[in-house]
């Protein structure tokens, strides 16, 4: 991306790992009132089950930070799970949240981190007052239900993405004011569902920035003002390739590739906007716009 943008980014991301930190003292104050269980993934158990106590080091599921290592663990969660910290997904892993599955993280900095390879079917919420994120990182997210990122106000974080998505459910990044975050993109990302972003006003700053490649089968909302969709790899859109700006009214929004052929596959209104930093701008093939 380019340089502003970069460290812009980069700031983002060092607000966000701080923010993990802090719910440490607290989890110790809460430990007094229940019995905090930080599992390790063993697998004894031998049934695959995320709920089955033995296959977690110290024989509980966890309900704090859920820690799956390196190995080739194949785990499926089939009801709802609560926890207050992190879940970290090995390299040579798959975790699926299935039919059913409900994934809820709730504190300061909750986060997931993916390593290997995390399909989601079900309902995954990073519900914090500040800093929640989800990392993947030269691994496989596939998305087929619902994923969303909720933070308080002045939050950093959001999705960040160097390994591959697919997306073909809901995945949202929503935060109060003055907050910075959204969708950070630098590895394949393929869109047949719908990716949302809308964090509060005054004071706030974000939207999807696209450093790699980007195909768009369904639809980008970027709600709220000076919020971007800015381009610095290859956008391709696959929708009937005309772009057309509508007079402002309501909510700024951003729409990249409306499902209806008959609508416009680019449709801005309000203050957010759409940036070539460079790269390459595909409408359905037809026309590209280039920025070096």
């Amino acid at each position: 991306m380019n340089t502003w943008d970069s460290a812009a980014i980069r700031m983002i991301r060092l607000a966000a790992l701080l923010a993990a930190l802090l719910p440490l003292g607290a989890v110790v104050s809460a430990s007094k009132a229940y019995a905090v269980c930080n599992g390790t993934w063993t697998g004894n158990a031998g049934d695959k089950k995320w709920e089955t106590a033995s296959n977690w080091s110290g024989n509980c599921v966890p309900n704090h930070d859920a820690t799956i290592p390196d190995d080739s663990f194949v785990i499926t969660i089939s009801t709802p799970q609560s926890l207050t910290g992190a879940v970290s997904i090995g390299v040579g892993d798959h975790l699926t949240c299935a039919i059913g599955c409900t994934l809820t993280l709730s504190t300061v900095g909750s986060n997931i981190s993916n390593q290997g390879s995390f399909s989601n079917f079900g309902t995954v919420n990073i519900s914090t007052a500040a800093g929640g994120f989800f990392s993947n990182s030269g691994s496989t997210f596939e998305n087929d239900g619902t994923f969303t990122i909720t933070m308080g106000a002045a939050s950093s974080g959001g999705f960040f993405n160097s390994g591959t998505v697919l997306n073909r459910g809901m995945l949202s990044v929503t935060a109060g004011a003055s907050s910075s975050g959204g969708f950070f993109n630098d590895g394949p990302f393929s869109n047949f569902g719908t990716v949302s972003v809308g964090i509060g006003a005054p004071g706030s700053s974000g939207g999807f920035y696209n450093s790699d490649n980007f195909t768009n089968h369904g639809m980008v909302n970027i709600l709220g003002p000076e919020f971007r969709f800015a381009n610095s790899g290859t956008f391709i859109d696959a929708c009937n390739g005309t772009v057309s700006e509508a007079p402002t009214s309501g909510n700024p929004v951003l729409e990249i590739c409306r499902l209806a052929p008959a609508l416009s596959p680019l449709h801005r209104s309000g203050a957010g906007f759409f940036a070539v930093l460079s790269g390459l701008l595909l409408l359905a093939g037809r026309r590209a716009i280039r920025r070096a």
